[in-house]
């Protein structure tokens, strides 16, 4: 969200892991309120959008007993068709692919996924059958991540741990389409419908701890956690 927000595009991060939300404890946001608040009626979206600068953020809010459920109803489609006429971009950040089925019952209302793969974690095994669960819904893949891997085995790249090197300058998840815009999940392998740059260095700062374990818009996160 925080990189397509640095191309100057309106972007929204959703976060649809309505089991073991992290959102708003990432980004300091207020948690009692967001997205299931909305789902059960008790407040329309703009009462609960939140901004964290660059991208705004529609939190989990209370965490519910009946995740899929909600996820699969029709208040959520209404809600991510309202959000992408507003937005160029919306990303869902999701639960894992594997242990439940919330990252893939959106797969109807979102444009694709990103499987997001934690390094050294999610097995390949893993990843075989996250990509066999979205293709049996139907899940269209946009592409995939590989999250969180390190930057102590090649000394020439830059990983997620952030330097200051005086000498050299480091270079530095879509619904459905409406009006030209577009929603997407973000989900781990598994990954977005969730293993998975603010500035390039901020963005994946926020990214490896919203994805502090293997997590799937664009359903953003891995296989399993």
């Amino acid at each position: 969200a925080a990189a397509l927000a640095e191309t100057g595009a309106s972007v929204c991060l959703v976060d649809a892991d309505l089991r073991r939300p992290s959102t708003a404890r990432v980004l300091g946001l207020v948690r009692d309120a967001g997205l299931t608040t909305v789902l059960i009626g008790q407040a329309e979206v703009h009462q609960v959008l939140q901004s964290v600068g660059s991208f705004s953020v529609l939190t989990s809010g209370s965490v519910p007993p009946n995740p899929t459920e909600l996820l699969g109803s029709d208040q959520l489609r209404a809600v991510l068709r309202g959000l992408a006429e507003k937005f160029d971009h919306v990303v869902v950040d999701t639960a894992p692919v594997l242990p439940v089925a919330d990252a893939s019952v959106i797969a109807t209302v979102v444009d694709g996924y990103l499987l997001v793969v934690r390094a050294s974690r999610t097995s390949r095994d893993q990843v075989g059958a996250a990509l066999r669960t979205l293709q049996q819904v139907g899940a269209s893949l946009l592409g995939t991540v590989l999250n969180m891997t390190s930057s102590k085995e090649d000394g020439t790249t830059y990983g997620y741990a952030y330097e200051y090197r005086p000498q050299h300058r480091t270079a530095g998840r879509f619904s459905k389409r409406r009006g030209g815009r577009q929603m997407a999940p973000v989900g781990g392998a598994p990954a977005v419908p969730t293993p998975g740059g603010e500035q390039d260095a901020q963005a994946t700062g926020t990214q490896e701890a919203l994805d502090g374990e293997p997590h799937s818009m664009t359903a953003d996160r891995s296989a399993q956690r």
